[in-house]
């Protein structure tokens, strides 16, 4: 498998698999049947012509891939890997953009009818880009479907794992964070100040997006905090 096209300096849409032997979390619940299309009602209520839903799900869809460019612009940001202890490998990688999208995904389930459309269309733009990298590969069709539903689930039980972390505490998501983000990295050279600043992180970003109004991150615009976390939030 070749790795550098996926390099973290050229930001873009496209990012590896993770190796066959990753580590899996058990499925969970994120954009399953919780985060599906509400279908016929318009936001403002009644029932939203043919035309208009078909207009509204490929604007909805557009702003879904903008915010997915964002997720893996921020997630392939070199500084997680040159100096935060993040492996810069294929597994690396595809752990961050998964941190990223669930972040992300998160702050919109927290909103409305259309902010949640989109975290499903997010969810499907990343399935989408798994399986469109797996075929630049060369990866043959049913392989492609295997990986991709190996890769589905590894989301979902990382998602399922991060949101009862961050719920219970600092300990705990530093836990899961060591678990994934730096679950390939040898414990002989693995460091709790990466783990910990990791977590900072995450608890930073926590913030800034609860900060962002829901409707502002629904028309494609996000930000993510800095890394490493300076300032207040750092703690």
């Amino acid at each position: 498998m070749d790795g550098s096209r996926y390099s973290t300096q050229v930001p873009g849409r496209s990012f590896a698999p993770p190796a066959a032997d990753s580590n899996l979390a058990p499925a969970g619940r994120v954009c399953q049947s919780a985060v599906q299309p509400t279908g016929r009602k318009s936001i403002a209520g009644g029932d939203m012509p043919g035309f208009g839903r078909r207009k509204r799900k490929r604007r909805e869809r557009g702003v879904a891939w903008l915010l997915y460019d964002e997720v893996v612009r921020q997630a392939r940001s070199p500084s997680f890997y040159a100096g935060g202890g993040v492996p810069d490998t294929v597994d690396g990688r595809f752990e961050m953009v998964v941190l990223h999208a669930w972040l992300v995904i998160g702050r919109l389930t927290a909103g409305g009818d259309d902010a949640r459309r989109i975290a499903q269309y997010l969810f499907d733009a990343m399935i989408v880009d798994m399986d469109r990298s797996l075929r630049e590969m060369g990866v043959g069709d049913l392989g492609v479907g295997r990986r991709v539903k190996a890769m589905a689930e590894a989301y979902y039980g990382r998602s399922r794992a991060y949101d009862s972390a961050s719920a219970a505490g600092d300990a705990d998501l530093s836990g899961a964070l060591r678990r994934n983000v730096f679950g390939t990295v040898p414990p002989d050279s693995e460091t709790e100040d990466a783990v910990d600043g990791m977590a900072c992180y995450v608890r930073a970003t926590e913030r800034g997006l609860r900060a962002q109004p829901v409707e502002a991150i629904a028309r494609g615009r996000v930000r993510f905090a800095d890394y490493p976390p300076t300032g207040p939030e750092s703690g």
